[in-house]
């Protein structure tokens, strides 16, 4: 049945196992493994795949298991955890396209993705979230225009400091991100803090002391 299958063929795929001295490869297929926690998926499937793979592989490895059996063979084997300051990073702000006509867009883009994540755009007035959106976008795109080198963090620590940084984004280099602190400023307090809470709960994840469950990510290219 095996043979029939084709998992004998020479070439990558996925390791399923061994009959005998020959090694058995599903080269065609997706694979789904279900087993009982500690009945060696990890080290019969997993493992084995990964060593001998030849293309890239992004793996979600919630233990690091596998970044480390991979690193001692591949040199270009990186993980992704944002708990840990000595893993590989990504800057979400580096994305925007500063200097073009899809800076605002991408800004505001992401300012969507992050209230969206967090369950922010599903409460019973709209008005929070949208502006919240507005808001948060117009300080993405200053801290990817007026701020060198500033992450997720700059962000949420603006929302911290929001007086300052309202103040600030009065003299920004964009027009979006002074008419945002010009138009903050003719609210009442109440409506300021209603709208910099919905901004900051989306990004209280960017604080370290809220990672308690990282997801590690394995990418070898």
């Amino acid at each position: 049945e095996a043979k029939k299958q084709g998992w004998f063929r020479d070439g990558p795929g996925i390791v399923l196992g061994k009959l005998g001295n020959r090694v058995a490869r599903a080269t065609e297929a997706h694979v789904l493994a279900v087993g009982a926690t500690r009945c060696g998926k990890t080290a019969s499937i997993h493992a084995p795949t990964l060593a001998e793979w030849k293309g890239a592989a992004f793996v979600i490895d919630p233990k690091a298991e596998l970044y480390y059996i991979a690193a001692r063979r591949k040199p270009n084997a990186f993980y992704f955890d944002p708990s840990d300051r000595n893993s590989a990073r990504w800057n979400p702000i580096e994305e925007i396209e500063v200097g073009t006509p899809r800076e605002v867009g991408q800004a505001r883009m992401l300012a969507d993705a992050w209230i969206n994540a967090a369950g922010l755009a599903d409460g019973k007035d709209p008005f929070w979230s949208k502006s919240g959106v507005e808001f948060l976008g117009s300080v993405i795109l200053y801290v990817a225009t007026d701020v060198p080198g500033g992450t997720l963090a700059t962000v949420y620590e603006c929302m911290l400091k929001l007086g300052e940084t309202i103040e600030k984004m009065e003299h920004a280099s964009r027009l979006e991100s002074r008419n945002a602190a010009i138009s903050m400023g003719t609210m009442s307090i109440d409506t300021i803090k209603g709208i910099a809470t919905t901004a900051k709960l989306a990004l209280s994840a960017v604080s370290y002391t809220h990672l308690t469950l990282p997801t590690i990510l394995l990418v070898e290219i």
